[in-house]
């Protein structure tokens, strides 16, 4: 006879008193009864629909699915709201994003996050055709993320981060992006270098919680990408 060990049955029944009620009944209430290491995550979208992160910890990875709850039926892929917006799909604490901030500036009441490389094109187009009125009718927080292929990415990112208050990197970043060269004379420090290390692991973490795909990437105060930041007003 088979002896199960009290210490994995109580895990399993703490496992299913955990499970909320709209799973029960559903394909995952099994597969987090038989997998331990299987984690969930959710939120309410609306009244009908429910967005669950299904995070396996053996892994590190997660995967975002919709439940719709009248039915008890599952869907994936990208939920788009009547206005355009997409729904991120990955329920993110807002503090892991904010700790990636490398500077913020805009003087407007809505909040956006950017993430972007200051060797990017189109990040240069972007700051060149909406710079002004982004820093009029947002408070824009800036995620730098220099791209490996950008061979003067990380030099232009540490002449960034070397600015002593918000503002000074704030200039530097719109300096280098309208092809100002002074990041050229900038020798850093180990100290500087250090500091982009570290600020590097947060934007990262940045990166793989919201699953950017590129730059300029642009999300909105509750982190719904905006796909078509040309049309910010």
């Amino acid at each position: 006879m088979k002896k199960i060990s009290i210490l994995a049955l109580s895990s399993a029944l703490l496992l299913a008193s955990n499970i909320p009620d709209f799973l029960k009944g559903t394909f995952l209430e099994n597969a987090l009864k038989k997998n331990p290491n299987i984690e969930l995550k959710y939120k309410k979208i609306n009244n009908n629909i429910v967005l669950i992160n299904i995070i396996d910890k053996t892994q590190d990875k997660t995967a975002p699915i919709f439940e719709d709850l009248k039915t008890k039926s599952f869907f994936i892929g990208q939920m788009i709201t009547k206005d355009g917006k997409v729904v991120n799909s990955m329920i993110v604490d807002k503090k892991d994003i904010q700790k990636a901030v490398a500077f913020t500036f805009g003087k407007g009441n809505k909040e956006i996050y950017i993430f972007t490389d200051p060797e990017c094109p189109y990040c240069r187009k972007m700051e060149k055709t909406l710079g002004n009125k982004l820093a009029k009718n947002y408070k824009v927080h800036v995620i730098l993320f220099p791209l490996p292929f950008h061979k003067n990415a990380k030099q232009m990112t540490l002449y960034v981060l070397a600015g002593k208050t918000n503002e000074e990197k704030a200039k530097r970043f719109k300096e280098v992006l309208h092809d100002v060269n002074k990041w050229k004379n900038f020798k850093s420090t180990d100290k500087d270098l250090k500091n982009y290390e570290k600020y590097m692991k947060k934007a990262e973490n940045a990166v793989r919680i919201l699953g950017v795909q590129g730059t300029p990437s642009v999300y909105d105060e509750n982190l719904n990408a905006i796909p078509d930041w040309g049309k910010l007003k």
